[in-house]
């Protein structure tokens, strides 16, 4: 399977468990891991894109532009 299409169904997957309530980074990494059968350290690196793809959308968010 093409790596790009599992990174987006990993990053859907973890914003979905978040947004239901799930707190436990290590809980999600285990569902993760579970469903997709994907190392951890990949797990790892997908949630570190997520981090940055939001903090991205945070900054522009937060941006004073009047425009």
């Amino acid at each position: 399977m093409d790596m790009s299409i599992i990174t987006i169904a990993v990053k859907q997957k973890m914003e979905k468990l978040i947004d239901i309530g799930e707190k436990d980074k290590q809980k999600i990494y285990e569902q993760i891991h579970e469903e997709f059968g994907i190392p951890r350290v990949m797990i790892r690196r997908i949630a570190r894109e997520l981090r940055q793809d939001w903090a991205r959308k945070i900054a522009i968010l937060q941006q004073d532009s009047h425009e």
